[in-house]
């Protein structure tokens, strides 16, 4: 009688199941009008669990062998590409709200409520405290060439540290009220931070300010480059993604969400985004508007996203407690696992007299 997992995803009641005969696959039929397709062992999801408050932060090191997730536990976690835990990283006063990789994958930055940065080498092992902000620092990102790490916090302030040995080289104000997130462009050479005060602003890597973005008619929560550095992406309390030119441009705007989104990411590529929103559901688009898939199987608001480096797998993290690890190639290729679903239960569908005869027709 012990439960070995629990599948969840479908929105109505699962009125019907099937097994394929070599017992790894399972189809189920639901009111929702959906069909779902299980891999027994390798669902499109795997749980990190451990965490005992929400999870608030993830990162994928460079080199896609781990992650690492942040927790309002005070907590950081280290886990290898597979979901399973290797470390729990233990020093923050409260919450952690950001994790980050450097470029070379040998060091991790958190930061915390607590109103510091810590930095960690790849192991777990603790190697320095940054200090400097006035309040909850929620924006921590690595230069491309990992010399520099950049924070952002609910000061106002923006400073720049010298990653090798966490020296402040300087510190400059938004005047735009907390600042939520911060990411460096590709070349090195700029810095882009998202506004409490519903604007997104570019600034020179020395401090001065370039553009200004204004659009949004919510605070603006997290702000990623493009990876070829043309494009930033935004992610708003307006409950809408936007995609600008880095002259200011507004390109598209993403809608779809029925809460504040909370984070976005892109693809290696740059062609596709994630979004993550309090809705509980992350969304993939593509970069004309297109959304893609709808992802769901969290029990809370989600509040990151990352892509793996080989953009095979996505990772979210949300208040319900968990991380979770998706199968992209799975959830990317809806056909196939339509298809296969449909072998199970075509029957059903098409004789069951109890369901609409519409419903006859979604495994034709």
């Amino acid at each position: 009688g012990k439960l070995l997992r629990a599948l969840h995803g479908h929105s109505d009641r699962v009125w019907t199941l099937a097994l394929s005969p070599d017992g790894a696959t399972l189809a189920s039929g639901s009111w929702d009008k959906t069909i779902r397709l299980w891999q027994i062992g390798k669902t499109v999801l795997t749980p990190l669990l451990g965490h005992t408050a929400p999870v608030l932060g993830v990162a994928v090191n460079p080199d896609g062998k781990m992650i690492a997730t942040a927790s309002d536990d005070r907590t950081v976690r280290l886990w290898d590409a597979s979901g399973k835990h290797i470390k729990t990283l233990y020093g923050h006063n409260g919450e952690v709200y950001t994790v980050t990789f450097s470029p070379d994958g040998r060091k991790l930055a958190s930061s915390s409520i607590d109103r510091t940065i810590r930095i960690w080498d790849r192991n777990g092992k603790f190697l320095r405290t940054l200090r400097g902000h006035q309040a909850e620092i929620w924006g921590i990102a690595f230069s491309p060439n990992g010399t520099l790490l950049a924070s952002s916090s609910h000061d106002g302030n923006i400073k720049i540290w010298r990653a090798s040995d966490g020296k402040l080289l300087r510190t400059f104000s938004g005047k735009h009220g907390r600042i939520y997130s911060i990411h460096f462009s590709p070349d090195g050479r700029q810095l882009i931070t998202a506004n409490e005060d519903r604007t997104v602003q570019l600034w020179a890597i020395e401090g001065q300010p370039l553009v200004l973005f204004s659009g949004h008619n919510g605070s603006v929560n997290k702000v990623k480059f493009s990876p070829n550095g043309k494009t930033i992406a935004t992610a708003s309390n307006d409950k809408t993604i936007k995609r600008w030119r880095t002259d200011g441009t507004l390109l598209t705007t993403l809608t779809g969400h029925q809460n504040a989104v909370f984070a976005v990411a892109f693809n290696r590529d740059g062609q596709l985004l994630a979004s993550v929103s309090f809705d509980s559901t992350i969304k993939l688009w593509r970069l004309d508007g297109t959304l893609v898939s709808t992802l769901r199987g969290h029990q809370g608001r989600v509040w990151d996203v990352d892509f793996s480096p080989d953009g095979r797998k996505l990772i979210s993290a949300s208040e319900d407690k968990t991380a979770l690890l998706w199968d992209l190639e799975r959830v990317l290729n809806p056909k196939q696992i339509l298809a296969d679903g449909c072998t199970w239960v075509r029957d059903y569908l098409k004789y069951n007299q109890a369901l609409p005869s519409a419903d006859g027709a979604l495994c034709p």
